[in-house]
């Protein structure tokens, strides 16, 4: 606040004598400014209020966080032990299964490195090789990556290395120094970027003049493990991949080779790890118990104070606190067996006397061990699915926990772009095709003496190159498919060639093959529902927003399938997670709701603070202008005075 005048001191003077004009304004501005005075209390007590509010917004805003980091982390963590590093490191995902496995690394997989023979080149920029040409197959000689031609002309080794480089094959191409400072003996080398025995390449060098000649160092090779296999009696039994990071042998488990030994074996062992869960169910009993501590304070009265908190009148504040309490002590919608877990205190999460949590580790820990199905259902919304078909994805905020039919009418469907005729065993002519998907066109390039199953390798390498999420097949028919991985409607692919169907190509044809997939489309509960893809939503009644994963391929029934019961519930957890974050939601929130208010007070009070202060600027100018001249007119009187009496005198 800025106040005008501050209390003077001084004395008003005598009839005879000037007036104190300063000290006068100063009393008078004084008396008119306490209204200010009175607002400024008020100021001080809205701002104790929504710095409160503040700061149990803050508290209710990490609560949520936690419970959703709670609630989307950590139940079904794994954890996988060796019983010996030396041979491989494992990591295991959620969806591992616990148990032992018996691993043996046999072979690890390796680039393939070819080096140029010894041509005594002791300067990599001289032009030493002349008059040929250096053509690049792939792995099994079937078609030509590449090629370099100086038939009739000269290069040098860097010539050649940044030749080979810029054909962008999966191959480097690097000069190395095999000689020393005072002989030295340079050489080309060419290494694959990736392992395994498809990702080698051979080297055809044609002409009369002087080539590198290449000697294979490494060979490409694939690994080779075996899983509870004993490779001294079944030795054929292996797995063998391209790459030493193997992620799709033993579901849900990555493993990355390092060394092999086949006489060594491993014993992976994958069990279930509850650490991180119960570091995050800790952490949000800490953010619980820290917003109840808050609110408890706030309506403790301070004897030393004489008053409770600044909160403690404060409706919205008590709410809270009810909201805590009701969430923490409720049970689970949907549950109605007594013998299941359905609330926070049988899993371990106890309400004390102050309404604070604490964690029973014992009940928790036998629940998660015994149960984890169950304790998923108390903290967060579950659905389960009757039929294997089924799968719960999602809720919203209108479905309603119950046990529901699902009835489906229509299979979801990919986009297939099926050929015309069958594919050639092995193609009779080079071929391109073409491929158009979510707005990309990509071409692959098709040689003739390709088997089908390499067309089909060459036509899903380049997709997975391009990042184009579809795939080649060979259908049952043995017609070549060019296929989405994405169901439904929003799923479109075109494809077409340069030779005519038939004749020994791909059976493609060179007009275009479009196809868009179909949406799954059924009810839930009897309900409408929407189909996106294979993902079928509820639109009406207690199922409204539950959504569930479909993946039937085929209708069996003229009037649709039944595909069993979706069984939904609500989580305390989940629940009270919604309602924290209704509460702290910024602009329409509750707590946000009353951090305005009283910013609104505080900016009223300001504005009339500034409109007294505007008036009493005004007013002090008028009394100073006005007792002014009354010490004018003083002055002038007793100047009156002084002069009658030196004439009476």
């Amino acid at each position: 606040m800025s106040s005008i005048g501050n209390l003077g001191g001084g004395s008003a003077g005598s009839v005879t004598g000037q007036l104190d004009v300063q000290w006068i304004v100063e009393q008078i501005i004084y008396a008119k400014q306490q209204p200010i005075r009175d607002l400024e209390t008020y100021e001080i007590f809205y701002g104790a209020k929504k710095e409160a509010f503040q700061e149990l917004n803050t508290r209710v805003s990490a609560l949520e966080s936690s419970l959703y980091t709670m609630n989307t982390s950590g139940f079904d963590t794994k954890s996988a032990s060796l019983s010996s590093e030396d041979y491989f490191s494992a990591s295991a995902s959620s969806t591992a299964t616990a148990g032992d496995y018996s691993i043996v690394v046999d072979q690890l997989a390796a680039a393939q490195s070819e080096t140029s023979a010894n041509l005594n080149i002791t300067d990599p920029d001289d032009q030493d090789l002349t008059d040929g040409k250096v053509t690049i197959r792939n792995y099994d000689n079937t078609s030509t990556l590449g090629e370099v031609d100086f038939t009739g002309s000269t290069m040098s080794l860097n010539g050649l290395k940044d030749a080979i480089n810029s054909l962008g094959l999966d191959i480097t191409a690097t000069v190395v120094n095999f000689g020393t400072a005072d002989n030295q003996d340079y050489r080309i080398q060419l290494t694959s970027e990736n392992t395994g025995v498809e990702n080698g390449f051979v080297i055809q060098e044609s002409g009369g003049g002087t080539l590198p000649g290449f000697d294979t160092k490494i060979a490409a090779a694939n690994a080779q493990i075996y899983v509870n296999v004993d490779p001294t009696t079944d030795p054929n039994d292996y797995i063998t991949r391209s790459t030493n990071t193997i992620d799709d042998v033993i579901s849900g488990v990555t493993l990355n080779l390092k060394d092999a030994d086949d006489t060594r074996t491993t014993i992976l062992t994958i069990a279930s790890d509850s650490t991180n869960f119960k570091e995050n169910v800790q952490d949000f009993v800490t953010k619980y118990n820290e917003v109840m501590d808050y609110l408890n304070a706030q309506f403790t009265y301070d004897e030393s104070k004489e008053a409770a908190g600044v909160l403690s009148g404060e409706a919205a504040a008590l709410k809270v606190k009810q909201d805590l309490l009701s969430y923490a002590t409720g049970r689970v919608d949907g549950i109605t067996d007594r013998s299941e877990y359905n609330s926070f205190a049988v899993i371990g999460l106890e309400i004390n006397q102050s309404g604070q949590l604490e964690i029973n580790d014992t009940r928790l820990d036998n629940a998660i061990e015994n149960d984890l199905e169950g304790v998923k259902r108390v903290l967060r919304d579950e659905g389960t699915g009757s039929h294997n078909e089924v799968k719960f994805v999602g809720s919203g905020d209108a479905t309603v926990a119950g046990t529901y039919d699902v009835h489906v009418d229509t299979a979801a469907e990919q986009a297939i772009a099926e050929g015309l005729a069958n594919i050639a065993a092995t193609l009779g002519q080079n071929e391109t095709l073409t491929i158009n998907y979510a707005g990309q066109t990509e071409t692959v390039d098709l040689t003739s003496g390709m088997t089908n199953s390499q067309v089909v390798g060459a036509i899903n390498t380049k997709m997975d190159d391009e990042s184009l999420s579809v795939f080649a097949r060979v259908n049952s028919g043995g017609n070549l498919e060019i296929v989405t991985d994405g169901y439904g409607t929003s799923e479109t692919i075109t494809v077409s060639s340069d030779v005519l169907s038939g004749g020994g190509g791909t059976g493609i044809g060179t007009a275009d093959i479009t196809d868009t997939g179909i949406d799954v489309a059924g009810t839930i509960g009897n309900n409408a529902a929407t189909g996106n893809g294979q993902v079928l939503t509820g639109t009406t009644g207690n199922t409204k927003g539950l959504m569930i994963s479909v993946t039937t391929t085929s209708i069996q029934g003229g009037g649709g399938d039944d595909k069993g019961t979706i069984y939904f519930t609500r989580g305390v957890a989940e629940g009270l997670r919604d309602r924290m974050y209704e509460l702290s939601f910024p602009y329409s929130g509750l707590l946000a709701k009353n951090i305005e208010s009283f910013e609104n007070k505080l900016d009223n009070i300001a504005d009339k603070i500034k409109d007294i202060n505007r008036h009493l600027e005004s007013e002090q100018e008028i009394l100073i202008m006005q007792f002014t001249k009354a010490n004018e007119a003083l002055a002038q009187m007793s100047y009156l005075k002084s002069t009658l009496g030196g004439n009476f005198g």
